[in-house]
């Protein structure tokens, strides 16, 4: 039934944007004496409609930036269904401003620089694009997307040899954290409490509900462990923010597993979650990354100027 709601919903907001038949439809649905052959509410009907405003918001944006200089923003990643995707997005130039527009997904077979490269410049030749007007070409920063021999970029500019490559900055701030954690036994150590920490209550509602309730006890919200994943900008300074807002609670709820289960791994990472180097390393992270988390944040920032960093 809900389902059902939804697509009257989206039926209606698309007559909205002027189909006459729609509307029609829609004027006539409140006569209950008219037999209905046509609903426009079956799967079929929505998906294109769907493809429809995908057409036609395409062909406007599109026609938009023909002839202009652009820059093209693209970023592999993968889906819930394992697949792996390139999104592509392009920054052009109207008026006395830019205006940041979504192309679309690639998606892709391989993973390598030479697949990617070459599903990208197909993509852009289907959609008629000028690849001599690609002025920029922002990428992040694993070898495959930025190698200067053989990577996305060099091939790119192969193709259109004026366009300059920009590194996402963001991208290398979490490489920085991600050598420093190779470099650094002590930083291993860390990453690896934090992350038997969360892999110990995320797969196991019982332990959850232990941690919840030790944290109900203390007069606390009751918060999950949050994992820290190079992959995942910004997560370490959660996770170790959260480690010590709730380093009680946590050595607590160690405690009273292991004296119900026994359990082995419980003692080994409690041996870790109480070894005073891990929380000190922890605690100085806490104060480090605080303010490159800032500076993260305000790459993300759509307008960003150089000049006037906040302090």
């Amino acid at each position: 039934m809900g389902c059902f709601c939804q697509r009257r919903k989206f039926v209606r907001f698309v007559s909205k944007l002027g189909v006459a038949e729609l509307q029609k439809y829609l004027h006539d649905d409140q006569d209950s004496t008219l037999k209905r052959e046509v609903t426009y509410l079956s799967p079929t009907s929505i998906t294109q409609m769907v493809m429809c405003i995908s057409d036609l918001v395409e062909r406007n944006i599109l026609s938009e930036m023909r002839g202009k200089p652009y820059a093209l923003l693209a970023d592999e990643s993968t889906d819930n269904a394992n697949r792996s995707q390139l999104s592509v997005m392009v920054k052009y130039a109207i008026g006395t401003g830019t205006v940041t527009r979504f192309l679309g997904f690639i998606h892709l077979s391989k993973g390598d620089a030479a697949h990617i490269s070459s599903s990208l410049e197909q993509f852009l030749m289907a959609k008629n694009l000028d690849l001599s007007l690609m002025q920029f070409l922002a990428l992040d920063g694993c070898n495959t997307m930025s190698g200067v021999n053989t990577g996305v970029q060099r091939r790119m500019r192969h193709l259109s040899p004026f366009t300059v490559f920009v590194s996402c900055r963001n991208h290398r701030l979490a490489l920085c954290l991600a050598h420093l954690i190779k470099r650094f036994t002590i930083l291993q150590d860390v990453d690896a409490t934090l992350l038997s920490l969360w892999k110990l209550f995320e797969f196991s509602p019982q332990k959850m509900a232990v941690f919840k309730h030790v944290q109900t006890v203390y007069g606390k919200t009751p918060l999950i462990i949050t994992r820290a994943a190079t992959t995942r900008w910004l997560s370490h300074l959660q996770a170790c923010s959260r480690f010590v807002n709730r380093y009680k609670c946590i050595l607590d709820t160690l405690d009273g597993i292991y004296e119900e289960k026994r359990d082995p791994e419980v003692m080994g990472i409690r041996g870790h979650t109480t070894n005073k180097m891990i929380v000190a390393t922890i605690l100085l992270l806490c104060d480090i990354l605080k303010p490159v988390n800032m500076l993260s944040l305000y790459l993300q920032e759509s307008n960003i100027r150089f000049t006037s960093l906040p302090c």
